[in-house]
């Protein structure tokens, strides 16, 4: 299959407006990067990115995802509407339905047949990104709190600051990013990725097997979860159906499915061994 290639261009943001945008605006978030606001910028709404500007680290990301999503664009990817060099900024598409993170946690209600969707537009998301021209891409951090939906209910993947192209190596067939920052979110991170340094697109296929468990059980992934891994964490799973919290959810999975709890569940352990 083709790889997608692709330049994209992005308007460009003065200080004054993106300052007024975020005074105005309401803080949705905070991190080490900066903060993200909801504003309104010629009129209208926007998620604004405004990393810290007086590091060398809200710099770093800064541009690492400007020239990440400078090759990207997809359904599945929340899109980079602008930047704004001076402030470190960078404007997105609002999506208004919150994350999957939030769906999860029993926010509202998720039937099976969405979750179907969610996991196939994450698969979408990740086979753009790992075939993208001129490099593949690994995202480096997926997992629920990066995964949001559009007003249509659209889930897209966002949150690109640690992504990174990845090389190809004369010892290896598999493109990677070797890095001393062991960057990622907990339960999500590549065991592998924590042993070589090096990052692939195998990295990002461990997040999405814990997201299709937490899609499949309903529950948060457990805390020995490494060491279920990397023992046999299939023999702990094919039992789990006993003991999940409401059968007839998991009834209606199965029909919606056409597939057992079990094969489900085995197919997702799959991507934890990629």
């Amino acid at each position: 299959m083709p790889r997608p290639t692709l330049s994209v261009m992005f308007s460009e943001f003065n200080p004054s407006e993106v300052d007024d945008a975020t005074d105005n605006g309401t803080r949705l978030g905070i991190g080490g990067y900066g903060s993200v606001y909801k504003a309104e910028l010629r009129k209208t709404i926007v998620a604004i990115k405004a990393n810290d500007y007086r590091s060398k680290q809200g710099r770093r990301e800064f541009d690492q995802e400007v020239e990440i999503l400078r090759h990207v664009r997809h359904e599945n990817l929340v899109k980079l509407i602008g930047v704004c060099s001076m402030r470190l900024a960078l404007i997105y598409e609002f999506l208004p339905n919150g994350t999957l993170e939030h769906r999860l946690a029993g926010g509202e209600m998720f039937s099976w047949v969405e979750r179907i969707r969610v996991a196939m537009s994450i698969c979408s998301a990740l086979e753009f990104l790992h075939n993208v021209r001129p490099a593949p891409i690994a995202h480096g951090d997926l997992k629920p709190g990066n995964i949001l939906f559009d007003e249509r209910y659209v889930c897209k993947l966002g949150d690109f600051g640690i992504s990174r192209p990845l090389k190809y190596r004369s010892d290896t067939a598999t493109p990677g990013h070797t890095t001393k920052e062991g960057k990622g979110t907990r339960y999500y991170i590549d065991p592998e990725f924590i042993r070589s340094g090096r990052l692939t697109p195998r990295s990002d296929v461990y997040a999405f097997g814990i997201i299709m468990l937490q899609l499949v059980t309903g529950r948060d992934p457990p805390e020995n979860l490494r060491t279920q891994v990397e023992e046999n964490l299939s023999e702990h799973l094919v039992d789990t159906r006993l003991n999940l919290d409401d059968k007839s959810r998991l009834d209606a999975m199965e029909m919606t499915t056409g597939e057992s709890v079990p094969t489900l569940q085995l197919k997702c352990v799959r991507c934890l061994n990629p």
